[in-house]
């Protein structure tokens, strides 16, 4: 099967699958790594607002909102919405340290 992917996106970083599960094969995307980014001094730290949500933060910041997984992966966020709290402080990674480790 081909399949074009955009150059934004995050599957770039993954790979398609075919895996056969004794009947027949299954196709599919494998799960994204995100890169671990490190807390630092150049990182912002914010309030979470009841009106945001997390791909709206990545596309403000990052201008890109498929950068929403490295939000979530640096604050340790598992299931989404859920895992943001109004009031909670959560990190944002500087746009420059998120690009220069997906450039990586």
């Amino acid at each position: 099967m081909s399949v074009n992917v955009a150059q934004m996106s995050r599957l770039r970083k993954t790979a398609w699958v075919v895996e056969n599960n004794g009947t027949e094969d299954v196709e599919f995307w494998d799960l994204p790594v995100q890169p671990k980014i490190k807390p630092d001094p150049t990182d912002t730290i914010v309030a979470v607002d009841k009106s945001w949500r997390i791909d709206q933060i990545a596309s403000d910041l990052y201008r890109d909102a498929s950068l929403w997984d490295v939000i979530a992966e640096t604050n340790g966020f598992r299931l989404l919405p859920q895992d943001m709290h109004v009031g909670e402080k959560i990190r944002l990674p500087t746009y420059q340290r998120v690009l220069s480790k997906i450039r990586s």
